[in-house]
């Protein structure tokens, strides 16, 4: 063995050695903290806004459209945004909102038609070339995530939010095929 391996050793051992060691017994020595306090924080309310249930799960019911329907509107139009062939208003009555509550919302999703249509709602039936698509009362379309949000201030823990559910031809005219027309939108509410 070498001097230089003995001198080398011999240094670990009486200089690096108890220092690493002191380190990791005493890490409050190399800056680390051993002790803390961690705080949680949270208020109960007093209640919270809520929809019938009836109006959270409903079918909307367009009934037969007739073929001859679906010729409106262009074929530009139709590919692009959607032609509107029919269209069912809906409303969701929230109520029950605590004092404190200033933003209510419903959460709308779905799965979209495509990825460059994604306000259209998908349509799982049978028919050919159709969509649904679903707006708020001022006529905006909603995408996936978006929000319905009340025309209105909360008044008396209540407020309405207004919407529309269109079926929408997304074809040129002719190429609309008859069928069922199914589309599922999950609607999530939420106040602040």
């Amino acid at each position: 063995m070498s001097v230089f391996t003995l001198f080398t050793r011999a240094a670990w051992r009486a200089v690096f050695m108890p220092l690493c060691m002191t380190v990791l017994v005493m890490p409050e020595m190399a800056g680390a903290t051993t002790t803390g306090t961690q705080t949680f924080k949270a208020d109960i309310t007093t209640g919270t806004c809520t929809v019938p249930g009836s109006q959270m799960t409903q079918t909307i019911d367009f009934g037969n459209i007739p073929r001859l329907k679906t010729l409106s509107g262009s074929d530009t139009d139709a590919e692009t945004v959607g032609v509107p062939v029919v269209s069912r208003n809906i409303h969701f009555n929230v109520t029950g909102c605590p004092v404190n509550i200033s933003l209510i919302g419903l959460e709308v999703g779905f799965t979209p038609w495509s990825v460059a249509h994604q306000s259209w709602i998908k349509n799982t039936g049978s028919a050919g070339g159709v969509a649904m698509a679903i707006t708020d009362s001022g006529g905006a379309v909603m995408n996936t995530g978006d929000v319905l949000a009340p025309d209105n201030a909360l008044q008396n823990g209540a407020v309405t939010i207004e919407s529309v559910v269109h079926v929408y031809r997304v074809v040129k005219k002719g190429l609309v095929t008859p069928g069922g027309i199914r589309g599922e939108v999950t609607l999530v509410l939420f106040s602040a």
